[in-house]
């Protein structure tokens, strides 16, 4: 390539590069991202909130199994300590298995004493319901949404 046509090259990059992105779009251009950005932005939306129900099912079935098991066999507290530290050894790098969150677990379980109460929760808060939410109400746990 000569310096000519490397000249040449130069100068219609720079004339690309320096043309208003809207200028060599069609007209309609707007109306095709605005309903593409709209769209990724619901599915995210309920991809969110499909997580977070199923984290929340997941955590009231752990519940339930602590409960279960200490009602059955006499189990104390310290089986969620240890609880705790085992699942950390099994499940690295994975948070919320503190033993003070396997207890919110074991008393959501107890507030929402079937799985169909809990699927109820999850259903009727607006907007859905996040582990964050529901731990930071449990002040008085008892009061947090409309439990049967």
């Amino acid at each position: 390539m000569n310096s000519m046509d490397k000249k040449a090259t130069f100068d219609v990059i720079a004339r690309f590069a320096s043309t208003p992105l809207t200028a060599i779009l069609p007209s309609l251009y707007p109306k095709l991202l605005e309903p593409i950005s709209n769209r990724v932005s619901e599915g995210q939306q309920r991809a969110h909130f499909a997580v977070n129900r199923e984290l929340i099912t997941t955590y009231w079935h752990i519940g339930r199994d602590i409960l279960e098991r200490q009602s059955e066999q006499g189990w104390g507290t310290k089986v969620i300590d240890r609880l705790s530290s085992d699942l950390k050894d099994r499940k690295p790098g994975i948070k919320g298995f503190s033993p003070r969150n396997l207890k919110y677990m074991r008393l959501f379980a107890e507030l929402w004493s079937s799985e169909a109460l809990c699927n109820s929760l999850l259903h009727n808060c607006s907007g859905g319901i996040t582990w964050f939410c529901w731990t930071s109400s449990t002040t008085n746990p008892r009061d947090f949404g409309t439990r049967k």
